[in-house]
């Protein structure tokens, strides 16, 4: 009995063994691949089963590293920057849910008959300052001068809150992440009504993040307005 469990046991790490793969590629400065004597920085990729990835990069003489992993390609859990073992930024996209094509042809609205959509408190102009004032563009975005559109979605409920927000279309993951947490700080908007009575409305917002080239610091959010997916 006991060499049999005692093969069992044996199994089941091979099978974890196969189950997980580790890569490990030396790159330069511009994260080119080099012999290990030349590098500048260390790539781990672990792959987890089909659908989970872990991408660790160790950087030698600045001794930066940075954590991101991805579940069926989409970013998953938590994501770290830090150096020497002091985290500098980090994000949880256990927070940012990126939708399906099922989920986003849920929001389709086909029969807009008698309905008002709804809106930011103020109008267009006054959302795109609301995202201006509180958009903060990712340390690492900037430095790696990333920039994009991330297409937003969330419901805006017959009481004016705003909830179910989801990423219909990203850019870069950091700007992803930005964009809904920005939008999830705005206030409650004048809700949608059908003949009058408010209901709950499906909503996309386009969020454009561009960098100056002069100046990097400068930040640009733009809006195409709130209009849905017909």
């Amino acid at each position: 009995m006991k060499r049999i469990t005692l093969l069992t046991g044996l199994l089941l790490i091979v099978g974890v063994v196969n189950a997980q793969q580790t890569i490990t590629t030396w790159l330069d400065y511009n994260e080119n691949p080099v012999r290990e004597v030349n590098a500048a920085c260390k790539k781990i990729i672990t792959l987890s089963g089909d659908t989970s990835t872990t991408i660790r990069m160790i950087w030698f003489q600045s001794r930066y590293e940075s954590i991101e992993h991805y579940c069926n390609g989409f970013p998953a859990g938590k994501w770290l920057h830090s150096i020497n073992g002091k985290v500098l930024e980090e994000y949880d996209f256990t927070r940012v849910s990126y939708l399906s094509p099922s989920q986003i042809k849920e929001r389709k609205v086909t029969d807009t008959a008698g309905i008002i959509p709804a809106s930011f408190k103020g109008g267009e102009a006054a959302q795109l300052q609301f995202l201006k004032k509180h958009t903060r563009y990712p340390q690492i975005a900037l430095k790696n001068r990333y920039q994009g559109r991330s297409y937003i979605s969330f419901i805006v409920k017959p009481d004016g809150k705003l909830t179910s927000f989801g990423v219909i279309k990203g850019c870069n993951p950091y700007l992803d992440y930005e964009a809904c947490r920005v939008l999830k700080s705005m206030p409650k908007w004048k809700p949608a009504t059908s003949n009058g009575k408010p209901i709950a409305y499906p909503v996309i917002i386009p969020v454009k993040f561009t960098l100056d080239d002069e100046e990097e610091s400068v930040i640009d959010v733009e809006t195409g307005g709130w209009g849905v997916w017909l």
